[in-house]
């Protein structure tokens, strides 16, 4: 019999928090360090909700993430838009869908600078007529209605069958 495997002073189960103060329960019963909503944002610009976790559905991850974009653009919504564009620049991200996706949330839920940003800075993240077309989808989604948004109407118009778009 190997002593260590039945105690060891490092192991402990992930249901009991490790000592010390910040950890805070997670969706799979255990334990975890807390981050504030400045470093979800930028986790979810890099890695979006696609696909989900290991411990909490897409819908459930996509749902926890839109509430953490919404807090930073109450929070701070030009700041908000300046992080989606520099994660959305460097090429940080897999996919440009969180960044467009947190673009659209400033441009129909910001306030009036916070939508100035983001429809200023619309054209570094959606950088493809795709880009633009699911963007305007997202907004409208966000508004109730469309917003008007001038320069990459003529480009989005190529692009509506590849989004299922028929009349933008």
């Amino acid at each position: 019999m190997t002593y260590l495997k039945r105690h060891r002073t490092r192991r402990m189960p992930q249901s009991v928090p490790m000592p010390g103060p910040g950890q805070v329960p997670d969706s799979a019963g255990g334990f975890a360090w807390a981050v504030d909503d400045w470093t979800r944002l930028r986790r979810i610009l890099v890695l979006g909700s696609e696909g989900g976790s290991h411990h909490a559905s897409e819908w459930t991850l996509a749902r926890e993430n839109a509430a953490a974009v919404e807090r930073c653009l109450a929070s701070d919504g030009p700041r908000t838009v300046a992080e989606t564009v520099r994660v959305s620049r460097e090429g940080r991200a897999p996919a440009n869908d969180p960044a467009i996706l947190a673009l659209a949330m400033a441009a129909g839920l910001g306030d009036e600078p916070t939508r100035r940003a983001a429809l200023e800075a619309l054209s570094e993240v959606c950088r493809t007529g795709t880009h633009i077309v699911r963007f305007a989808q997202l907004v409208e989604a966000f508004c109730g209605a469309a917003q008007p948004v001038d320069g990459p109407a003529c480009p989005a118009v190529e692009y509506r069958p590849r989004e299922g778009v028929s009349d933008l």
